[in-house]
C-alpha cells in the first residue's frame, strides 16, 4: 500500500472525527459507577490508559443525514469525478463503509513520535475486506503476522516508522503507528485502558449518547494542533481540560466547556469569551444565518468551568454554504 493510500485512510477516518467535534469540558463529580456499564462506546477498551485526548463520531449518522446530502449537492463539481484509486485497491469507501470512529492521542513518551508530538491511534468500526487488505499490504511490500492472537498488517514505509492495521474484530480495525496499534491490542487484553482513567472518563460520561464528542487535556490539544501558545490569549494557558459535544437533527446543537486552573483564571476566560461573542454579533451584520448563530450562543459556567452552547438550524447552515458558493462563483476567473 502506498504512503499516499495510507495517509488517505487515516485522514479519511480520523479527520471525520476530529473535524466534527473538538474541545474540552470539565465537570465536578459525576464519577463513573463501578456497578454499571462504562460510559462511551465499546471501542474505549482499546484506548491506552494514558490517552490525553479521546474523540468519537457517529460517522454513519453524519454521512446519511439530510444535511450532508444537501451540502454535498452544493459542493458538486461540474467536472466528471476521477476514479477513486484508494477505493478500487482496498474495497473501502470511507463515506459508506465506516460507521463510527474513535481517535485517541497519547503523549509521545513511548518513542514512536520522533518530534515529541502525541501518538495517534484510530479505531474504526464498519465493513472491511480483511483478505483483500492483507493481500494488498503484502503486494506493496508489507507483512502480516499475529500479535497476541490478533491479525496485524505492517505497512512498508521507507520514510519513517511503519504504520499498521489490526483486525480487532470482524467489524473493527485499529490503525496508526505499529507500536500504537500493539498498545491498542494490549490495552484490551490486559485491561489497562482508558476506562480506568478517571479524569478522562468523568468527561466522557457527560457526553455519552451524543453524535460526536471530544475530551482531553488542553496542553495536548494545543500540541497536536501545533498552536503557538505564545500567540494565544493570556487566559488560555491556564485551562486544564476541554471538551465538546454535538448532536445533528433539524439543528446542530453543541457545547464547548473548559475547566480552568482556578476560579480567577475561569473569570478571566469568561471575559475573553464574552468579548469574542460581542465582536461576533457585531460582525454578523445583515447575514441572517450568522445572526441566527450569534443569537443562539449562550455563555455559562461557575467556579472553574466556562461553557459556550449554541444551536444552528441546519437550513441556516445550508444558506451560509450556498452564499459562500455563490460568492465564489461570482468572482472573475484568474
Amino acid at each position: 500500500m502506498t504512503r499516499q493510500a495510507r495517509v488517505a485512510m487515516m485522514a479519511g477516518v480520523g479527520v471525520l472525527t476530529l473535524g466534527v467535534g473538538a474541545g474540552l469540558l470539565a465537570v465536578f463529580g459525576m464519577p463513573v459507577s463501578l456497578g454499571s456499564a462504562p460510559a462511551g462506546p465499546p471501542e474505549l477498551q482499546h484506548v491506552p490508559q494514558d490517552a490525553a485526548v479521546v474523540a468519537y463520531a457517529d460517522v454513519r449518522r453524519l454521512m446519511s443525514s439530510d444535511l450532508r446530502q444537501k451540502l454535498g449537492a452544493l459542493a458538486l463539481s461540474p467536472k466528471s469525478p476521477t476514479p477513486n484509486d484508494f477505493e478500487q485497491k482496498t474495497g473501502l469507501n470511507v463515506a459508506q463503509d465506516i460507521d463510527t470512529v474513535v481517535v485517541a492521542l497519547v503523549p509521545g513518551a513511548q518513542g514512536t513520535a520522533s518530534d515529541g508530538s502525541p501518538d495517534v491511534v484510530v479505531l474504526a468500526r464498519g465493513r472491511f475486506e480483511a483478505s483483500r487488505l492483507e493481500a494488498l499490504a503484502l503486494q506493496e511490500g508489507g507483512a502480516a503476522a499475529d500479535y497476541r492472537g490478533i491479525r496485524v498488517l505492517t505497512l512498508k514505509d521507507e520514510q519513517g516508522p511503519p504504520a499498521a492495521l489490526a483486525f480487532l474484530a470482524s467489524d473493527l480495525v485499529a490503525f496508526g503507528p505499529a507500536p500504537m496499534v500493539q498498545r491498542a491490542i494490549t490495552a484490551s487484553l490486559d485491561r489497562r485502558n482508558v476506562l480506568s482513567n478517571t479524569d478522562v472518563m468523568r468527561l466522557v460520561a457527560q457526553h455519552d449518547g451524543m453524535h460526536a464528542w471530544a475530551v482531553g487535556r488542553f496542553d495536548e490539544l494545543m500540541s497536536a494542533a501545533r498552536v503557538d501558545r505564545s500567540k494565544a490569549p493570556a487566559a488560555l494557558p491556564a485551562v486544564s481540560w476541554l471538551s465538546a459535544s454535538g448532536t445533528l437533527g433539524t439543528s446542530i446543537d453543541g457545547v464547548v466547556t473548559a475547566e480552568a486552573r482556578d476560579e480567577a483564571a475561569a473569570a478571566q476566560l469568561r471575559d475573553v469569551v464574552r468579548g469574542m461573542l460581542a465582536l461576533g454579533q457585531l460582525q454578523s451584520g445583515n447575514a441572517a444565518a450568522l445572526a441566527t448563530l450569534a443569537r443562539s450562543v449562550q455563555l455559562s459556567g461557575e467556579g472553574r468551568t466556562v461553557s459556550v452552547a449554541f444551536s444552528l438550524p441546519t437550513e441556516a447552515l445550508i444558506a451560509m454554504v450556498q452564499q459562500a458558493a455563490d460568492t465564489r462563483a461570482a468572482r472573475p476567473a484568474r
